[in-house]
């Protein structure tokens, strides 16, 4: 293991050889610094192991300096085997070193007020299968565990790995949380207000206090707008997608411990691939490792959510406002258009009767011929359309049409054939009189 007690102080062996290379010691310098710091203390039996509190002894290896049991060695022992291996094959293992550290070392500062305890993942009393990167006590017993994560994300055995490991911490009682390396961080979907998910990403999702207020701002949304309407203005997302989604909020944490920043991302989880992303801050890594008033999470919001959300609510009902009117203007313009276009057909129906009773007074049409006989010829073009506007003004001041049925199959089949009012069929100007009349029986 690469940590132990000198009394009551924690010794990181590694750590300090690190930082004597950073400041490019030389080898044979940096063993003579620990050995003149530790090794008469070594010696002494003074190091104790921070699990079972035996005696340990100080071993510096050219590759690795730790320190190992004297007598039988405890589970911390077998863990610390187990996550250095399990650090080289499943981490990016610089960078993870070096991010840890930074992370340990705020999380140290920002719960000890609270007399919590951090410790390192592979110095718990019990054998584990998979090893958490820091181990955290409170005083009531509760034990949480923080994983950094900079592993090879495309891999889809990664994303068992991270499966398999909250597996583990369910089965321990563990509450877990995961500082994910900001480098998997995504932009949005050029078109649509969504991030990309790795597959590990979806088990890493987690739901806190904030991601349940969201929940219901987005229940009471859609009560007060409607739903379609809703997933459009705040994610850009079209009809098809809708059957899809739960409309259930979780988060993620994103660090840059190098630059003590951390972002929180709340999201809607779209498919396996995409979360939409409904809220999105950049805090310090400092809140990050916080408590929130109630000790039950870290602090994984931003100061001002709760006026942000309110804002948001105010622009979306705003813009929803403005959509109705434009729906019902263009309903009004539709209506309008159609009751004149009517007023017109009118207009020029007594025009086209009165010529037409006086230029051919003298036809006298069969009496057996009906409605849809007269349109099946409109549509074939047999007959003469200045003769079937005489026929359609006689039938219709003789009452010819008696079945109802019939009327209301002609009046379909004229509408059919003009087409939309937005987009209407090419047709003969006097045809398209025709038709309209008896659309309009």
């Amino acid at each position: 293991m690469e940590v132990a007690y000198l009394i009551n102080d924690r010794i990181f062996l590694e750590e300090e050889r690190r930082v004597l290379e950073d400041q490019e010691t030389s080898y044979n310098i940096i063993i003579k610094s620990i050995e003149d710091k530790y090794r008469v203390h070594s010696d002494k039996k003074a190091f104790t192991c921070i699990c079972c509190k035996q005696a340990v002894s100080m071993v510096l290896r050219q590759d690795k300096f730790h320190f190992k049991h004297l007598g039988e060695g405890c589970p911390s022992s077998e863990n610390y085997r187990q996550y250095t291996k399990q650090i080289k094959e499943e981490e990016n293992e610089q960078p993870h070193r070096i991010g840890k550290t930074i992370i340990r070392t705020y999380l140290e500062g920002q719960l000890k007020i609270h007399n919590v305890e951090v410790q390192e993942g592979y110095s718990y009393r019990k054998s584990l299968k998979i090893i958490p990167d820091l181990i955290i006590y409170f005083p009531g017993g509760d034990i949480w565990v923080v994983d950094y994560i900079t592993g090879k994300k495309q891999v889809e055995a990664y994303n068992s790995f991270i499966k398999k490991r909250k597996e583990v911490y369910e089965n321990e009682g563990f509450k877990y949380f995961f500082f994910i390396d900001k480098a998997w961080l995504s932009s949005e979907h050029p078109n649509i207000k969504a991030v990309s998910l790795y597959p590990a990403e979806n088990q890493m999702l987690i739901q806190l206090e904030q991601d349940q207020l969201w929940e219901v701002w987005i229940a009471n949304l859609i009560l007060k707008t409607d739903e379609e309407f809703l997933l459009n203005h705040l994610f850009g997302l079209e009809r098809t997608f809708k059957e899809q989604l739960t409309l259930e909020v979780r988060s993620l944490l994103y660090v840059d411990p190098a630059e003590g920043t951390a972002l929180v991302q709340r999201l809607v989880r779209l498919d396996s691939k995409w979360g939409l992303n409904i809220f999105r801050t950049e805090i310090s890594l400092e809140k990050a490792a916080s408590l929130d008033s109630a000790k039950n999470y870290f602090q994984w919001i931003d100061e001002d959510e709760e006026t942000q959300r309110m804002k948001l609510e105010e622009d979306v009902i705003a813009a929803y406002r403005k959509f109705e009117k434009e729906q019902k203007d263009k309903i009004e313009q539709e209506l309008s258009k159609e009751v004149y276009k009517k007023k017109l057909v009118n207009i020029d129906s007594n025009k086209v009767t009165s010529h037409y009773t006086h230029q051919s007074a003298k036809f006298t049409p069969q009496s057996n011929t009906t409605l849809s006989e007269l349109f099946v010829k409109l549509q074939e073009q047999t007959i003469d359309i200045d003769e079937a506007l005489v026929l359609y003004d006689y039938y219709k001041g003789s009452k010819i049409y008696k079945n109802r049925d019939e009327l209301e199959e002609v009046r379909g089949l004229a509408r059919t054939m003009m087409g939309p009012i937005s987009n209407p069929n090419y047709l003969d100007r006097r045809l398209r009189e025709i038709l309209i009349n008896l659309a309009l029986l």
